[in-house]
């Protein structure tokens, strides 16, 4: 039997997503949610990346279902530069093609033959 492995949480944090209405606010809403500053003149996704990094996090994406590609985008992105992160994207619909958690699947497969 394998041991599990533990993982301890440096933060929880929650995104509600309902509000969003432009896609290209994701990062954004996303960035303000966990207390940092906008970021004038550079990618939404960099302070995020930075503040993440290798913390054990987990970041709650709620009501994804308008957003849903540029909610993947950004999980993509953000799995992809923070190894250490867990990202839970909420929706009130259900995806039967390519959705998110799909897209998210083959970012960590990609990550990891890196």
């Amino acid at each position: 039997m394998r041991p599990t492995r533990r993982f301890r949480l440096a933060g929880v944090w929650y995104v509600d997503l309902a509000p969003v209405t432009h896609p290209e606010v994701v990062p954004v809403a996303v960035t303000r949610a966990l207390g940092l500053p906008d970021q004038l003149g550079s990618s939404a996704t960099d302070p995020l990346v930075r503040f993440i990094a290798d913390r054990q996090t987990l970041l709650v994406l709620d009501n994804c279902e308008h957003l849903l590609d540029a909610t993947a985008s950004l999980a993509v992105a953000l799995l992809g530069a923070c190894p250490a992160l867990r990202l839970l994207a909420t929706s009130r619909h259900v995806y039967t093609k390519l959705g998110l958690s799909s897209r998210v699947q083959l970012a960590r497969e990609a990550a990891r033959r890196t």
